[in-house]
Order: C-alpha cells, then structure tokens, then sequence
C-alpha cells in the first residue's frame, strides 16, 4: 500500500511540473536533467533507435517455455510510430521512463538517484 500512494504522489508531481514550467515532463527531464548530465537514450517517448533496441518482455510458462507477452506501457510505443498524438499521453512521474542500461548505470544517472550532497 505504502508503495502505491508514494507513486501516485510522484504522478501528481510530475502534473505539478507540468503545469508550472508550461512544458510536459519529458521535455522538462531532457532540458533540466537529462541534458545537463549527459544522458543521452531516457525518455518518456522512445525514438526509433530505441525502439530498435528494445527486447521484448517475455513469460515463462509451467512447462518450462517461453513466450512473449504485450509491453505494459504500450501506448507511448504506440505514440513512438505516431508522434502527432503525444500531446494526448500522461506522462507519469513515478514510471514511464525508457532508457538504455548504459544510461541507467551511468556515473551521472547514479548521482541524480543516489548522491545527498
């Protein structure tokens, strides 16, 4: 329980943001964070190298195979092949992000997640 209240709160965050900078939190997170730390594959919206790149999600069965199942966020891979409607997407502020493993584990992802000083 605790856990789904703490993200709801982050959502209302990221509205907040929004209507505040005037901006949707993608372009917010790329201009403010992402952009200045150098990280250069995370957004809300994945481009097409990043669609290119992205494994499908997969389940296994209780026989043992394996079989691919539907993406949970797939509207903004929807949005992705469509980017005249991605004015029309939440964009939730506790998830939503698509980045590449060596952005997520990069020095300076780290330091925005991790680092108090």
């Amino acid at each position: 329980m605790l856990i789904r209240v703490l993200q709801i709160n982050i959502d209302w965050a990221g509205q907040a943001v929004e209507r505040v900078s005037g901006m949707k939190l993608d372009e917010y997170f790329k201009k403010h964070i992402f952009d200045k730390l150098d990280i250069k594959s995370t957004s809300f919206l994945p481009n097409k190298e990043m669609l290119g790149n992205m494994v499908t999600s997969q389940q296994r069965r209780a026989d043992g195979s394996v079989i691919p199942v539907d993406h949970p966020f797939r509207r903004p891979l929807w949005l992705a092949e469509h980017p005249q409607h991605k004015t029309t997407m939440f964009q939730a502020g506790g998830a939503g992000c698509f980045s590449k493993p060596s952005d997520y584990c990069s020095t300076s992802f780290s330091r925005l997640v991790f680092d108090r000083s």
